[in-house]
């Protein structure tokens, strides 16, 4: 991802990414900028490999991952990736979870850096309830 930025394609790529809050499985998270202020601010590339586990009759997530970029204002971007590895799920809105709970933290790494853009200090970010 770093190295993407710094080449002539580096817009191109960010543009094609899916858009916290506005696409595909990132749509259904973060999704008014009033309530979310990371609404429209993170561009990840998804990922799931997933299966059905039939000795425990459970869906097993071999990894859900997101990597992409953050804008936190003034044109800067920061690179990240989050990933969940070797975790269960009961069915599909389990996974689903784990997916909005990536999309979350997501918010909350870019909220967190904008925070700290602006004030050059730690700041917490106030948890999902």
């Amino acid at each position: 991802m770093r190295f993407r930025e710094r080449t002539p394609e580096a817009a191109r790529f960010r543009r094609a990414l899916p858009i916290l809050g506005v696409d595909g499985s990132l749509a259904g998270s973060c999704t008014r900028a009033a309530t979310c202020p990371a609404h429209g601010k993170v561009f990840v590339k998804p990922g799931t490999v997933a299966g059905f586990d039939a000795v425990n009759d459970r869906g097993a997530v071999g990894g859900d991952t997101l990597a992409g970029y953050f804008d936190t204002g003034h044109g800067r971007r920061h690179t990240f990736f989050i990933g969940v590895n070797g975790a269960s799920a009961p069915d599909i809105e389990g996974l689903l979870g784990i997916l909005d709970d990536l999309n979350h933290i997501a918010a909350l790494l870019q909220q967190q850096a904008a925070a700290m853009r602006g004030h050059g200090a730690r700041h917490r970010v106030a948890p999902r309830h």
